[in-house]
């Protein structure tokens, strides 16, 4: 092969590489425990109550981290994993 096909074969590897790494950047949700733990607070707190519909809780979720219905739901289980909720069966409470 020539020194003109390795350039572009290197070039062309660049660039998928490039392409796969901002998709795969893109397609990460991030967010801080921190944060998360503020914003459950605030749900429970603006609607007062100790249980809290589910489908209400994730469009909270949705609305305090601008973010789609996916990663509401992966920050539900999130914050069950780091014990700041429980959830039961269509009701979300805080953890005891």
């Amino acid at each position: 092969m020539g020194h003109t096909t390795w350039i572009i074969l290197l070039v062309l590897a660049l660039a998928l590489a490039f392409a796969y790494f901002n998709y795969a950047y893109k397609h990460t949700f991030r967010y801080n425990p921190e944060d998360l733990k503020k914003s459950v607070d605030n749900i429970f707190n603006k609607n007062g109550e100790v249980d809290v519909d589910r489908i209400l809780f994730l469009k909270e979720l949705r609305h305090a981290f601008n973010c789609s219905r996916k990663d509401a739901a992966y920050l539900l289980g999130q914050a069950s994993r780091h014990n700041l909720l429980n959830i039961n069966e269509n009701k979300v409470s805080r953890a005891a």
